[in-house]
């Protein structure tokens, strides 16, 4: 079945109304801003809590449709890296790998 507009898909951008897009934009990056401004809340990781703002911030990207689905993919794994993923988290399988075995009591 065609979708509105003689193409097979059309894209769901087309469907939300520019200023949902716009203001999903701005929230988004306020979201995250504030989370990386704000300390982390007792019992998490200042790590943890800029992950979280950028889960955030992702969300309501998807949500509002603020930018084509190519860069809400890719923007993930940019991102990553300014949050200070450096790679300093292993795998349980890695360690074993390298023959590190499971951690004591586990």
């Amino acid at each position: 079945m065609s979708a509105p507009g003689g193409g097979e898909s059309a894209g769901m951008a087309d469907q939300t109304p520019a200023i949902v897009r716009h203001i999903g934009l701005a929230v988004g990056v306020a979201i995250f801003l504030l989370t990386y401004w704000l300390p982390a809340p007792d019992g998490m990781t200042e790590q943890a809590w800029r992950v979280c703002g950028l889960a955030l911030w992702m969300g309501v990207w998807w949500i509002t449709e603020a930018m084509p689905l190519p860069v809400r993919k890719t923007g993930a794994n940019v991102d990553r890296g300014s949050v200070g993923n450096s790679g300093e988290l292993r795998s349980a399988a890695a360690d074993e790998d390298r023959g590190a075995g499971p951690a004591p009591g586990h």
